[in-house]
């Protein structure tokens, strides 16, 4: 992915076959786990010296303002350590999908608490997937609405929703142009 690219998911409830194929596609060649292990600092770069009106204006009414997509980025973080757990440590787990925008509403901390349990989440989560030996990473759970998916493409699509939601926290950030660049969970 170009910098300079925009990144576009389309929608995982109405094609969740697609939506997997993008995100994956994202991450490209480099090492998912070290996009994982950065995005926490490349959020905070890009938020740095942003006034809380910038931080949390929605760009359009449909758009999510930098503070909710955070918020996303914390939910899915959740919703991700369940869905790993479980593929851990039951024969072919399954589990449900989930509404992100449902998810969204639900009251959030204050942004500095937000991040600060994102943050202490994401390095559990990273230990764990860090302490895994490489044969785990080919068992599977069952998506209900995405299907099949391994350890390894389960953390191939964490890495490229960082990258969407990093994506659209710059557009965010930049001004009032179209931000919308990835949706969903």
């Amino acid at each position: 992915m170009d910098k300079n690219e925009r990144v576009e998911l389309p929608d995982p409830a109405s094609d969740p076959a697609m939506y997997c194929a993008a995100l994956m596609a994202v991450v490209q060649n480099r090492d998912p786990l070290e996009i994982i292990v950065q995005t926490p600092a490349q959020l905070r770069e890009l938020i740095r010296g942003q006034s809380d009106e910038m931080l949390g204006r929605r760009p359009a009414p449909a758009e999510w303002s930098a503070i909710e997509i955070a918020g996303h980025l914390l939910d899915d973080e959740i919703v991700n350590a369940f869905r790993l757990r479980l593929t851990l440590t039951e024969n072919q787990p399954s589990y449900p999908g989930n509404d992100p925008e449902g998810w969204a509403r639900l009251p959030k901390p204050p942004l500095a608490a937000l991040l600060q349990t994102w943050e202490a989440l994401r390095t559990y989560n990273l230990w764990l997937l860090e302490s895994l030996p490489r044969s785990e990473w080919t068992r599977v759970g069952l998506h209900q609405e995405q299907g099949p998916e391994s350890v390894e493409m389960l953390i191939l699509k964490n890495a490229g929703h960082d990258l969407a939601h990093l994506d659209q926290l710059a557009r965010c950030l930049s001004g009032p142009s179209d931000t919308r660049s990835a949706v969903g969970e």
